[in-house]
């Protein structure tokens, strides 16, 4: 069996690094806000509901809704456009999105025929 030793000096570095950093306590965080389609209707939006909100599109909203686990809506204006898909199985980050805090991370991607196909989420205590 082969082990590693590191030397002592590379354990100091790591120490010093490690302490170094600040973490990301206080850090705002908006996400930004993007959406797109495609020719044949599919597309995607990304971001945060705090990008959304911080957008230079006044009217710009994202939202998800859920009938319990039977049925769920994804729409979004943004930049003048109005975007939308529908889930009849809707994934388990669907629930956690629709109670999520504003600066929760989401890629959510339809087909063309308006289908939920792909939904990512990203939360974490080092955005504010």
């Amino acid at each position: 069996m082969m082990t590693f030793k590191a030397p002592a000096a590379v354990l100091a570095a790591f120490s010093v690094i490690a302490l170094a950093d600040a973490g990301h306590a206080g850090e705002s965080y908006s996400g930004g806000a993007t959406c797109s389609t495609q020719t044949n209707g599919s597309g995607t939006c990304s971001g945060s509901f705090n990008g959304f909100l911080a957008s230079a599109d006044p009217n710009a909203y994202a939202a998800f809704w859920n009938e319990g686990t039977a049925y769920g809506v994804f729409v979004a204006e943004l930049n003048g456009n109005y975007y939308s898909c529908t889930s009849t199985s809707p994934a388990e980050p669907w629930f956690a999105l629709s109670a999520a805090p504003p600066t929760t991370s989401f890629t959510i991607s339809w087909t063309s025929a308006g289908t939920c196909s792909v939904l990512w989420m990203e939360a974490g205590s080092q955005f504010k």
